[in-house]
């Protein structure tokens, strides 16, 4: 198995603490970790439900251990997930487009005024 959401935990745990001792804002960077975490489940075949799940978790758990606003952290991680799961959408609807238009059994116009023109 290529995912596991304890990894995703501690990657989240482990990249937003560095983050914190390098002096950045670890609750704004949370979003992009958070962001990244899911975007690479989706990458190896993940369960992206799970790790968005853990990396949230993760999140608020460094965010309570370090004195941060758990409810900030929580927000930005909640907020980097959405930006990943809009990612993952996307392209999987780009490929069904393109998936459609290389169909031969449909006429080209029907393909069209389903999906758009081919671009």
């Amino acid at each position: 198995v290529l995912f596991r959401s304890d990894a995703t935990s501690t990657v989240v745990s482990q990249a937003i603490q560095a983050i914190a001792k390098a002096g950045a804002d670890a609750v704004q960077a949370t979003q992009h970790v958070t962001r990244g975490a899911v975007l690479g489940a989706a990458e190896v075949g993940g369960d992206i439900g799970k790790a968005a799940i853990a990396a949230i978790n993760s999140a608020a758990e460094v965010a309570e251990k370090a004195g941060h606003s758990v409810i900030d952290t929580t927000r930005s991680a909640i907020a980097g997930v959405l930006e990943a799961g809009e990612e993952i959408a996307s392209k999987a609807t780009g490929a069904a487009r393109s998936a459609a238009h290389t169909t031969v059994a449909v006429p080209r116009e029907l393909i069209e005024a389903l999906t758009g023109p081919k671009k």
